[in-house]
């Protein structure tokens, strides 16, 4: 018996150092926006704020390790007040809308519950210019009757697994 467990572990560490996987595993904070009623974590490391231009209501954005580091990871939680309906009629008109993007593909879509709240997700990809560079974004999407939610968390086809465990850490943390 100990034989077998002591040949198990070596085995086991032996295929960590042949085949490593890299994930992201960071802090979050927790941002408290009073105005639109949400709460969400942000990696303790990343950049984040309301733009000047109030173009979203929260933006978040990875920063680079070195001059050559192209940063492509961020995510934006945008509130609409302009069409409370249902979640499956607001939920339709989104992807009518997004669907229209150059390349778009959705990779998986689902449905889950958050703090209490039903919530449609999706990863989809699309065309992004300038570059004509295929993009993923992967997208929570919610309504409370009064508003909607939209949590859009973007990186590129390359870094998806390296990010889709933070990724899905972040969306764990919504309260709306």
């Amino acid at each position: 018996r100990v034989t077998i467990g002591v040949h198990a572990d070596f085995l086991f560490l032996l295929l960590l150092f042949l085949f490593p996987i890299t994930v992201v595993a960071q802090s979050l904070l927790i941002y408290e926006d009073s105005v639109n009623r949400f709460e969400i974590g942000v990696p303790n490391t990343w950049r984040y704020g309301v733009p000047k231009d109030k173009s979203t209501s929260f933006r978040a954005v990875r920063r680079a390790t070195d001059s050559t580091d192209v940063v492509r990871e961020q995510f934006t939680v945008n509130v609409l007040y302009d069409k409370p309906a249902d979640l499956e009629t607001s939920y339709k008109e989104f992807m009518g809308y997004i669907s229209k993007a150059p390349g778009f593909r959705i990779l998986e879509q689902g449905e889950k519950e958050i703090h209490g709240r039903k919530y449609k997700w999706l990863v989809e990809t699309h065309k992004y210019n300038p570059g004509n560079e295929d993009v993923i974004n992967y997208v929570y999407f919610a309504n409370s009757g009064k508003s909607l939610l939209i949590l859009t968390m973007v990186t590129s086809m390359q870094a998806l697994p390296k990010y889709r465990e933070l990724y899905d850490k972040i969306a764990s943390t919504i309260k709306y």
